[in-house]
Parts: structure tokens; C-alpha cells; sequence
């Protein structure tokens, strides 16, 4: 796949891989709003493991297998916490912290009220 292409930066490879991964995974499998949070993610990942190459603190500038999977992981965890920080500030989660120090996410009484009338609505359909 890069053996035919000139990579002179960490964004052309993230690019590349990017458009790669698209061409070949089948739509269906990857939701859009995550595909944001991945995109980013790995054009990060590239552009970081270019610069080490460069400096010649890496042997290549390609991700391994493992990083690719972790830039997925690390795309799920990102996304997960920008919805719950985002249903915090909407009220409708409540945070609290157990006495281990586990952080704990509950409904809301506004969020109980929204998710009951989201249930109403689709019984009613």
C-alpha cells in the first residue's frame, strides 16, 4: 500500500491510512460520529510518529497493528467522555464518586423525566 507513495509528513501518512481504512472497511461497521473521534485520533498518532522517525526515535513512520488498535480504543474512550460531559451539563446525569473512588453516573431527575418521555413516544408509535 505505501510502498508506492512519497510520505514526506506525519498528516500526508494519516491521509493515506485514513483513506485506506475508508476505501476497504465497510460503511455499516463504523458510525459516523465516531469515525470523527477516530480520524483525529490517528491523524495525532501519525503526525507524532512521523516527528520520532524523523528524529530518529522510531524506525518507521507506519503505525503498528497495536497502535492502530489503540488509536480505536483511545477514539472510543474520547467519544464516550465528551457524551457523558455533555449530558452532565445538559442535567441530565448526575456524577458522583463511591467510596473507592470509582466516578458514578446516574439519571437525573430531568434526565429519569427526558428518558420517560423518549419511552412514552416510541410505545406510542
Amino acid at each position: 500500500m505505501l510502498e508506492h507513495h512519497n510520505i514526506n509528513s506525519g498528516d500526508e501518512y494519516a491521509d493515506l491510512l485514513i483513506k485506506t481504512i475508508l476505501e476497504e472497511s465497510p460503511s455499516s461497521v463504523v458510525e459516523a460520529e465516531m469515525l470523527k473521534y477516530w480520524v483525529v485520533k490517528v491523524r495525532e498518532m501519525c503526525v507524532e510518529k512521523y516527528n520520532k522517525y524523523i528524529i530518529g526515535q522510531e524506525e518507521t513512520f507506519m503505525l503498528s497493528d497495536v497502535e492502530m488498535d489503540e488509536s480505536y480504543r483511545l477514539s472510543i474512550e474520547e467519544m464516550v467522555n465528551d457524551s457523558l460531559e455533555e449530558l452532565s451539563e445538559k442535567g441530565l446525569l448526575e456524577i458522583s464518586i463511591d467510596d473507592n473512588g470509582e466516578i458514578l453516573y446516574g439519571l437525573s431527575e430531568e434526565g429519569k423525566a427526558y428518558t420517560k418521555d423518549i419511552t412514552d413516544n416510541d410505545n406510542d408509535n
